[in-house]
Formats: C-alpha cells, sequence, structure tokens
C-alpha cells in the first residue's frame, strides 16, 4: 500500500525519498513538493507489518515526536516542512480498530494525521484498473467510471467486496492534493441547460457579449441598445 501512495506522490508534483525514521519497526518516506507544486504541504509516509493498537498508541505516546526530530535534522528540512507536514499511516483493515485510528486521526500533536485503510483484496483490484498511471486525471476518470453507476452503488452500499472504489474514495479523501477535476461532457451539459433555457433575443444578446472584450461600462451600454432596439 505504502508504494502505491508514493507512486502517487510522484505522478503529482512530489518527489518521494525514503526516509530513515530513527525506528526500525516503521517503514517511513516524506514526499517533498516540487517546485512546480502548487501546494507547499508535505506527507511522511508511515506504515509497519507490526502494526496495531499497541503500536498506533506508542506512534502517538512517543515516536510521532522521535520522528519529528528526526525529519528536522534531516538534509532536506526547512521551516515550511516541520510546521507543513501530514502523516498519512498505511493500515491494513483489521490490524487496527476503529477507535484506535480515529483517536489516531484526531491527535492534535506534531503532525497533522490521516489514516488510509486498505484490504488486500482492494489494494490488487485498485492497482489492476490504475495499470502504472497515478496521475490526478486517471484517478478522476476511475471515479467516474461506468457513467457514475459504480459510484452509486458505492453510495447505495452495494458495491461488490473488494473492489477498487472504496479504497479510490479514501485515497482522494485523505490526499489533498489529489482532488476532483470537472469532466468536459458535464460542462457541456451546462451550456446545453442555458441555451435551452433562452430565447432567441437572449441567445443573440449572449453572442454578442461574449464575442467582444468589453468593460463593465460598455457591456451595460450593449445591452441596452439591444433592449431599446426590440421596444
Amino acid at each position: 500500500m505504502l508504494n502505491l501512495i508514493k507512486d502517487i506522490c510522484n505522478a503529482n508534483n512530489f518527489r518521494v525519498i525514503e526516509f530513515e525514521c530513527g525506528l526500525e519497526i516503521y517503514t517511513s518516506y516524506v514526499a517533498i513538493p516540487k517546485e512546480c507544486n502548487k501546494n507547499q504541504e508535505y506527507f511522511l509516509l508511515v506504515t509497519s507489518d507490526q502494526l496495531s493498537d499497541e503500536l498506533v498508541e506508542r506512534l502517538l505516546v512517543c515516536d510521532a515526536e522521535t520522528m519529528l526530530d528526526n525529519l528536522e535534522k534531516s538534509s532536506f528540512a526547512d521551516e515550511s516542512l516541520t510546521k507543513n507536514c501530514t502523516m498519512i499511516l498505511c493500515s491494513l483493515v483489521g490490524s487496527v480498530s476503529d477507535h484506535s485510528l480515529l483517536k489516531f486521526e484526531e491527535n492534535p500533536y506534531h503532525f497533522k494525521k490521516n489514516v488510509i485503510s486498505y484490504s488486500s483484496d482492494e489494494l490488487m483490484s485498485l492497482n489492476e484498473v490504475l495499470s502504472g498511471d497515478f496521475c490526478n486525471e486517471h484517478l478522476n476518470l476511475l471515479m467516474s467510471a461506468d457513467s457514475g453507476q459504480t459510484f452509486e452503488k458505492f453510495k447505495s452500499g452495494t458495491i461488490e467486496e473488494g473492489s477498487y472504489f472504496p479504497l479510490l474514495i479514501r485515497i482522494i479523501t485523505k490526499l489533498p492534493f489529489v482532488h476532483y477535476i470537472p469532466q468536459s461532457n458535464q460542462l457541456d451539459n451546462i451550456e446545453s441547460f442555458v441555451m435551452d433555457a433562452l430565447d432567441g433575443q437572449d441567445i443573440h444578446l449572449l453572442d454578442l457579449i461574449c464575442s467582444r472584450e468589453l468593460t463593465q461600462e460598455s457591456m451595460n451600454t450593449l445591452i441596452l441598445g439591444e433592449w431599446l432596439n426590440h421596444e
């Protein structure tokens, strides 16, 4: 799961480097925003093959502080990293209770914290449909797959077990740089809806406005002139 999150970060204007957090029980990486990235939030990606309620409690009590101390000493650290870094914990479903995960996310100290839970079947299914393409645009296409039917099944709770879709939703929810992109056909539908609501005179006026570069004053003059011509 951690490799998938790394790939998504790398494909969306982050540079991901391995991070020696000083605690052998964890595997961790840091996603550093590239210069072209408008979002200057950093992400500390963490998991462990020994994840449990007890280890999550230890992470809250002392290990997160140790990680932050080692981050501040790293060669890539700057003031913005230590003040604007979110820890992403990847948790295999069943290894940690919902109560412990909620407590982890609500803890305000050292890092902002998000959990991405996953099952082995969900992870396998998502990797298959991604087919090596981890960019935001492709994630959006998967969100609207089957003309939105998969999303409707997810909302109604009728989606098949092991589907990639619930994991995709969790990833998009927990990684703020993965965002929704309106599809072009949706924009076409909006334009069609607007045009259907206008009469011939209104469409003529709209065409005039859209075909010219107008100040607010000249637009008002144009609208008034068209209105007087049709009185």
